[in-house]
C-alpha cells in the first residue's frame, strides 16, 4: 500500500526543513513512512 502523496510530501518537507539527520534518509523512504504512519 503506497502512503497518500501530499500527505508523505508534507511530512518529508517538514522534516527536511526541521534539519532531519542524513545518516536517517532511510527513514524518509515511502516504504518507512509507512511503517511510520500507522504509528502516529
Amino acid at each position: 500500500m503506497v502512503p497518500e502523496p501530499y500527505a508523505y510530501l508534507n511530512d518529508l518537507f517538514t522534516k527536511l526543513a526541521n534539519r532531519h539527520l542524513a545518516r536517517d534518509i532511510d527513514a524518509l523512504m515511502p516504504w518507512a513512512y509507512r511503517k511510520d504512519a500507522k504509528g502516529s
